[in-house]
């Protein structure tokens, strides 16, 4: 009977075994020796496997020792057919333990990618099982250069692209893993967006995308071993000051402050107290820096420059504000000052509701379009689509009211993401509201309603709208959050952003295609926008 139960177990444990292909890091082999067991896959792990990862590993009778290579206090301790382990002088115990067969040594490969913080992806169904370094990327900026900066825990292989409508840079990094895509907003000299993601499973490619303002030249330089790849995007051309003026109301309730560049800018200005910084990514001459010294207002008490020559420091007279006057595409970067009502960090509130609902005008932005499609869902829904379809019936329903439109698109057209807010801005509209649908990195485990708000006075607005858009669509209630996305950023009034549902969710996907559920979210959007206006006294 022993003998027999000797055997079952043996059959047992071979059956458990298939031929599959392994990937570790940018090297891949097929093996027999694959073994699913007890919630972990057991892989043939050899030293040069481990240094593809950045570790070292020591082999001792039945011992083994995995030590990161950059850290060696980072050590885990198996035993070959003990669920014992030690990781980091903490004992813990495995779902698989290390065995032998075949004489190659079988490890946890589950266990192996949370001790090594790399990415473990398996696809069953073509028997791909992979350990992946895992990559980040960071933005910087420097005089009028943008800096990315990419680090892995072993040396970069790439390859890059440039690429327009829109400008953008890509930068593919071979046998890598983003264990989550990201997407931040940054207001960068040229970039304004960056973007991490896992562009292919097989081969293992992750890609970090610069969404840009204008065409840049990329450079390269490593550190680190070749672990850090900085990328620094030059502008093709080249920032220029050409000069500064003041326009000064006749009555002199304000001023507005012109710089005058060669192309449009969007400085990155900070308010601290009575002092606003304006940086320009440009080095002052001695004659411009004196041009600018002389001048002065009845808003202005008096105008300098950094140390290093780079930025203005504006020093405001009591209680006054700022609000850019500009469109995200002129050369004339103006600045309003005057007197005004003020929120938390000295943010001015530029705009004055309407008495009546008829006199509101109110911007609808459906998110993407064009060559921009968006997130994508996994039946093939394309969120550009969506967002439009929900915008148009948003369109109908305020208009029934009396309502003014203004529409950033009523067609399939790509538009660069900076001049979605320029109709708003350049109209003086009261409200601004961005449609989009949400996603996530691993699909089906995210769902629900969003709401986005980035000045502190657009929150009010963005807790309403949120409210009428919970109320239609009964989804699960993810909240009101503040975000740093260009539209809502760069609007000059109450402005939010509707994230409806997660198209990357089965279940959310085939709502976002009904046309129930999207007129039920575009009278969520009218009826938030009308509350929001009946709030500020509007009839």
């Amino acid at each position: 009977m022993r003998y027999f139960l000797l055997l079952f177990a043996i059959f047992c444990f071979l059956s458990s075994s298939f031929a599959a292909q392994l990937i570790i890091a940018s090297y891949s082999t097929t093996t027999d020796n694959i073994v699913v067991s007890n919630g972990d896959v057991l892989a043939p792990i050899t030293p040069a496997a481990c240094h593809l990862l950045g570790y070292k590993m020591q082999e001792n009778g039945t011992k083994i020792t995995i030590t990161s290579n950059a850290d060696s206090k980072r050590v885990m301790v198996l035993n070959i057919g003990s669920k014992d382990a030690t990781v980091n002088s903490v004992k813990s115990t495995l779902k698989a333990a290390p065995v032998k067969k075949n004489n190659e040594l079988l490890l946890p490969m589950i266990a192996l990618s949370s001790f090594m913080n790399v990415e473990y992806i398996e696809n069953t169904k073509d028997s791909i099982y992979q350990l992946l370094p895992t990559i980040s990327a960071a933005h910087s900026s420097y005089n009028s250069k943008d800096i990315i900066t990419i680090i892995s825990s072993v040396p970069i292989d790439y390859k890059f692209g440039v690429l327009d409508g829109p400008h953008r840079v890509y930068v593919d990094l071979y046998g890598t893993a983003i264990g989550k895509s990201t997407s931040a907003n940054i207001k960068g000299n040229s970039a304004h967006t960056l973007r991490t993601n896992q562009f292919s499973v097989s081969p293992s490619i992750s890609r970090v995308v610069a969404d840009l303002n204008e065409e840049c030249v990329p450079t390269f330089r490593f550190e680190n071993n070749n672990c850090k790849l900085i990328v620094t995007l030059t502008p093709k051309i080249p920032t220029e000051l050409k000069g500064f003026s003041l326009d000064i109301d006749d009555t002199k309730e304000f001023t507005v402050f012109k710089i005058e560049m060669n192309k449009p800018i969007s400085p990155n200005m900070t308010k601290t107290g009575d002092k606003l910084i304006i940086p320009l990514n440009v080095t002052l001459s001695d004659t411009q820096i004196t041009a600018v010294k002389k001048l002065s207002s009845e808003q202005i008490k008096n105008i300098d420059v950094n140390n290093d020559k780079t930025a203005l420091e504006l020093t405001l007279n009591k209680d006054i504000g700022y609000v850019i006057t500009s469109a995200a595409t002129d050369t004339n970067f103006m600045i309003r000052l005057l007197k005004g009502v003020t929120v938390a960090g000295d943010t001015p509130i530029p705009i004055v509701m309407p008495k009546k609902i008829s006199d509101a005008v109110v911007v609808i932005d459906a998110g993407h379009g064009g060559s921009d499609s968006g997130a994508v869902g996994q039946n093939k829904t394309y969120e550009k689509n969506v967002n439009l379809d929900v915008a148009l019936r948003v369109q109908k329903l305020l208009k029934e009211k009396g309502v003014n439109v203004i529409m950033t698109r009523e067609t399939d057209k790509a538009l660069v993401l900076k001049t979605r807010v320029d109709p708003g801005n350049n109209s003086g509209a009261h409200l601004f509201v961005s449609i989009h649908c949400n996603s996530c990195a691993t699909p089906n485990t995210a769902n629900g309603t969003e709401t986005y708000y980035y000045t502190d006075f657009s929150k009010n607005f963005a807790e309403v709208m949120h409210t009428n858009v919970i109320d239609q669509l009964k989804r699960v209630d993810r909240k009101t959050l503040k975000g740093n996305f260009l539209v809502i950023r760069e609007s000059a009034m109450p402005s939010v952003l509707v994230e409806m549902a997660y198209i990357n969710h089965s279940a959310e996907e085939k709502l976002l295609n009904d046309a129930d559920f999207k007129q039920k979210a575009a009278v969520g959007i009218c009826n938030g926008i009308i509350a929001y206006l009946k709030s500020c006294g509007a009839e």
